[in-house]
């Protein structure tokens, strides 16, 4: 059996796991310092986070249940998914499914910045964000990897990726894109919870 210590230990950490408000000041009186403090505020953020960018990503996208052909002339469905070669939505698609493929794109997205950056918290998802937004070719290629490597602002970078190529190959600059942009800067620069 556990000994009270721990089953409170589990408990707290239980209930913090169920609901981001926790107040940490309150951990301070614990006598063993079982709780990593900064492990869990980027916990908290992360999950902040994650489902905020869903939720913009919806916004942004908005829901297709048939395919379409977006801006820069890519068939996609859904919220934004890239139809590829082996989907098969010949009858379309429900908002249910759209959800479970944006966030099985976006979780990839996520474990990509994360291997490329070791980012946590809401730094981690604003990168998943423009990854999951301009591909990963485009980050690959911008400056924002060794920008956030040697810890520089890449406020700019973002800002640079506000344009699509139309099927006439012309380089456009889109509002939603700086809208998105914008939305990531603030988020890669919020504070982490206190």
């Amino acid at each position: 059996m556990m000994n009270f210590n721990l089953k409170i230990t589990v408990a707290l950490l239980v209930s913090w796991i169920l609901s981001p408000n926790i107040i940490f000041s309150d951990l301070k009186n614990t006598k063993d310092d079982v709780f990593n403090k900064e492990f869990y505020k980027q916990k908290a953020a992360f999950r902040i986070a994650y489902n905020e960018a869903i939720e913009a990503i919806k916004k942004q996208e908005g829901f297709k249940s048939d395919i379409y052909t977006d801006v820069a002339g890519y068939k996609t469905i859904g919220y934004g998914h890239i139809v590829l070669e082996e989907d098969t939505f010949t009858d379309g698609i429900s908002e249910k499914t759209a959800d479970k493929i944006l966030r099985k794109d976006f979780d990839f997205a996520v474990r990509f910045a994360k291997k490329e950056t070791s980012l946590e918290g809401y730094k981690l998802i604003a990168v998943a964000h423009f990854i999951f937004s301009t591909g990963i070719g485009k980050f690959v290629r911008s400056n924002i990897k060794s920008k956030i490597l040697k810890g520089e602002s890449i406020n700019s970078e973002f800002l640079r990726c506000v344009y699509y190529k139309n099927s006439k190959g012309q380089s456009i600059k889109h509002r939603n894109l700086v809208e998105m942009r914008n939305w990531e800067i603030e988020m890669f620069n919020r504070k982490t919870i206190k």
